[in-house]
């Protein structure tokens, strides 16, 4: 972010990356990048969309089982964008 955001923690924005808030995780298989617009990640996306549908039926406002700062508003198939990147080693 140009005005100093997103300087204490690492993101892939297309801005530099806080180096110091990475860190290398071993991987045997596969790892599971998402955005934090799923509440859970799982193995595959269909069951992290199954997952999404359920937390989005089951607390709408994300006040209860999820809490976040925002909830589904009508008309929105989520509570906020999201993206899901699996690599396979």
């Amino acid at each position: 972010m140009l005005e100093g955001q997103n300087r204490l923690y690492a993101v892939i924005d297309g801005t530099p990356i806080y180096m110091p808030g990475t860190r290398l995780v071993s991987v045997r298989s596969s790892a599971v990048l998402a955005s934090d617009g799923y509440p859970t990640l799982l193995p595959t996306l269909r069951d992290t969309e199954k997952a999404l549908a359920k937390q989005l039926a089951d607390d709408p406002q994300n006040i209860r089982s999820f809490v976040a700062t925002k909830g589904l508003v009508e008309g929105n198939k989520s509570f906020d964008d999201r993206a899901y990147v699996k690599l396979t080693v």
